[in-house]
């Protein structure tokens, strides 16, 4: 009897799992985000919270007001001129938005390309992108790039994300401020090589407040298929 080793493979998104990322987010019902929509635009306040349920931002939209931002003292990637400089802005350029939703479906929306899956690409795309003064983010480059497939892969869960911004302020005046987006694409077959591979990651995680960081992991779990005798 001939016996064949195959592989099946499964997918899964961290950090968290996923159901179904898009049904769980539903606007401003969801652990992430309170607040009303009508027309599709949303009204009156809402509050934004992180992964642990900790506000981070409220906001008054029928008056435009911030009314409540997270504190944050941290150095941020600030353009002074034609150069670039860590420095404290005196307000935090953040997501008008939660930010854990947001890295959450970006994650969602990444998929590890069959291409590199086949060729056992893994390792990390940096793409860096900048945040204006007006509150946009543009300028999206790949820093670091995997392969041609991986960096388009995360360009196309990239595209639609991060859309408005409340803008840095340095110095009294609003500012550009520089952003990172790393993602790990990493292929695991056992339990032991998933914690293993999350200690690794933890360890050289960037602790940088302007550097995000998604993980997209395939698993590799093997299975014995019984094959019919050969001749029959």
């Amino acid at each position: 009897m001939c016996r064949l080793r195959y592989l099946l493979l499964v997918f899964l998104l961290l950090p968290g799992t996923l159901t179904s990322a898009q049904s769980l987010l539903k606007p401003g019902k969801n652990k992430y985000e309170k607040g009303k929509l009508v027309n599709e635009r949303p009204v009156g306040l809402w509050e934004y919270y992180d992964e642990a349920g900790n506000k981070e931002l409220a906001v008054q939209y029928d008056s435009s007001r911030i009314v409540f931002q997270r504190p944050d003292t941290a150095r941020y990637e600030l353009r002074s001129g034609d150069t670039w400089k860590l420095g404290r802005p005196s307000r935090a350029p953040r997501l008008l938005g939660s930010h854990a939703k947001e890295m959450r479906l970006i994650t969602g929306n990444i998929r590890y390309p069959g291409a590199a899956l086949r060729e056992q690409v893994q390792g990390d795309v940096l793409i860096s992108y900048v945040v204006t003064k007006e509150g946009r983010a543009t300028n999206f480059t790949v820093e670091k790039s995997l392969s041609e497939a991986c960096d388009q892969a995360v360009w196309n869960g990239l595209k639609e994300r991060l859309s408005t911004w409340v803008p840095a302020v340095y110095q009294g005046r609003p500012t550009d401020a520089r952003f990172y987006l790393r993602a790990t694409f990493r292929i695991i077959d056992s339990e032991q090589d998933l914690q293993e591979s999350n200690k690794r990651l933890q360890e050289s995680e960037a602790r940088q407040p302007y550097t995000d960081h998604v993980i997209i992991t395939a698993i590799f779990k093997p299975i014995n298929v019984q094959l019919p005798p050969q001749g029959l």
